[in-house]
């Protein structure tokens, strides 16, 4: 953070007291509940069912990239495998993962907001404003990529701005070593690196100072990317296909960047939303404004203070970031959330140290009115997440919702396995069935988005890479016998513009159960 009257240049200016600690420990036990809340009764996102399935995969002793299409980078899958190991692959149990390090990520910026600012109704506050987040408690606690990637790059943060100088080397190392971790992670967070050299650059440090940290951050950031060395290394084509070459000829027609009306129509909706443009997304629009409004305060007086480190400025890198990706879409700016509530944090700490000691009790209350306001505002989008009956964000588009709770994927998992045991083969789309479920999943369908990038391809590739198109799928289904296909919520939608219900039908396909929603057919004989 900048060099402002809000620091404290010594711990032993004002160490915490049993009060201090109480009231930050009741804090996080709150946050904790509530995110563990969530993540029990938020309805799963279709994206969460090749991760948690690769992960199991890669518990069997499967390989990402060369054994099944995995088109992220390497390190998730075997985070949840690692976890799976010790608790169970489950739905449930993926999800409690990230409810994991969603908080800890809320613990740290609690320590960030206290090692800077060494009050308390600040650290709190920090906390409060992530946590109340809407983009934060419907997303992160998702089993996707939000969850690890914050919380490593916010322990880079944390730890490239601390205090050690004893241990300076050591502190620098592990945040490039986290860095490093992230972008293991998400690749996609990659040029944030440079507000981390900006900000070493141009510190305060003499040249031989800014090399040394430099070097073992560098040092650091080098370990951390050893996941993708090692795939680079295995196989690398089959590495750069999932990771690069998908992303640009399947993820749109338009190209990795590109579509540029739709990156309109998401800015519009982040920032006009409140006002009716996009009326399912208020809160998240009001809540981002209310963070991103200080927080370019905050940062143009510190620029003008000439006190601004790159740092400050790294929730631009972000937003930036999240426009990018074709499409791009209203949750991936809340990557920033953080760091927005890091800068709101600092923003009101220097209005108290610069207002009249007369005023100063004012600004804490003031504080703590508006985290508990803007929580409160947070809290109205809790349905958004947890109701079959609303506008589910990420599955807007999918009329039957009722099939995206744990309890429905279960038991069509249950059923799969039934059918499996009987002789038939059967063919689902969707992967969650198959996290808990004992059958495996029908060849090249482990991935519900390969069938994008599969057009592209010939036969020799597409059976390489592991993808599938849905015209092959449907010719083999309706010139075998002994199968059965689920037809779920995901596919009735997705798979639309290809026909695939009336081709499933011409072929004498009809429904033998539905359950919530989710529909198994078979041939009739």
């Amino acid at each position: 953070m900048p060099d402002l009257d809000i620091t404290l240049k010594s711990s032993g200016d004002q160490t915490a007291t049993l009060r201090d600690v109480l009231i930050l420990a009741g804090v996080f036990v709150a946050t904790c509940i509530f995110f563990t809340a969530m993540g029990f009764y938020r309805l799963l996102d279709g994206d969460e069912a090749f991760f948690l399935l690769a992960a199991k995969f890669v518990l069997q002793g499967k390989t990402p990239y060369v054994d099944f299409f995995f088109m992220h980078m390497p390190l998730l899958p075997y985070l949840y495998a690692a976890w799976f190991k010790v608790f169970g692959t489950t739905l449930l149990s993926g999800r409690l993962l990230s409810v994991f390090l969603c908080s800890l990520t809320c613990a740290t910026l609690g320590f960030v907001a206290w090692n800077a600012t060494r009050k308390t109704w600040l650290a709190a506050g920090a906390m409060l404003l992530f946590a109340g987040t809407s983009g934060v408690f419907g997303w992160f606690i998702l089993a996707k990529t939000y969850a690890p990637s914050m919380l490593l790059i916010v322990v880079a943060y944390a730890l490239w701005i601390g205090e050690r100088p004893r241990r300076e080397g050591v502190r620098y190392g592990l945040a490039g070593l986290c860095l490093g971790l992230t972008v293991s992670t998400r690749v996609m967070f990659l040029p944030l690196i440079a507000f981390f050299v900006l900000d070493a650059v141009f510190s305060r440090q003499s040249a031989k100072e800014k090399t040394r940290i430099l070097l073992y951050a560098l040092l650091g950031f080098i370990v951390g990317l050893a996941p993708v060395f090692y795939f680079l290394c295995y196989a690398p084509d089959f590495f750069y296909f999932n990771t690069v070459t998908y992303h640009v000829i399947g993820r749109s027609n338009h190209g990795f960047i590109g579509d540029f009306q739709q990156k309109a129509q998401t800015l519009t909706t982040l920032t006009l939303g409140m006002f009716g443009a996009a009326r399912e997304e208020s809160v998240n629009s009001l809540q981002f404004m209310l963070l991103f409004v200080p927080s370019v305060f905050f940062v143009v007086r510190c620029f003008l203070r000439k006190s601004l480190r790159a740092l400050d400025a790294m929730f631009l890198g972000f937003f930036g970031l999240s426009i990018l990706p074709t499409p791009a879409f209203v949750q991936y700016f809340y990557t920033a959330a953080p760091f927005l509530a890091l800068n709101v944090v600092f923003w009101f700490a220097d209005l108290n140290a610069r207002v009249r000691q007369q005023t100063q009790q004012r600004i804490p209350l003031l504080f703590i009115s508006f985290s508990l306001l803007y929580a409160a505002i947070g809290a109205a989008d809790i349905a958004r997440y947890t109701s079959v009956d609303q506008a589910v964000p990420g599955m807007e588009w999918i009329g039957e919702k009722r099939g995206w709770s744990m309890e429905t994927v279960r038991d069509v998992g249950r059923a799969i396995d039934r059918y499996e045991q009987a002789g038939y083969r059967v063919v689902t789309w969707w992967p969650a069935y198959y996290v808990e479920a004992s059958s495996t999943p029908f060849p090249r369908l482990e991935n519900h988005f390969g069938h994008q990038a599969a057009s592209h391809l010939d036969e020799r590739d597409q059976e390489r890479f592991k993808v599938v198109t849905v015209n092959e799928i449907g010719r083999f289904i309706c010139h075998n016998d002994m199968i059965v296909v689920v037809l779920d919520p995901w596919s009735l939608t997705a798979l639309k513009q290809y026909k695939y219900s009336e081709q499933l039908a011409s072929c004498g396909y009809s429904p033998v159960e539905n359950i919530n929603g989710t529909l198994i057919l078979s041939r009739q004989r």
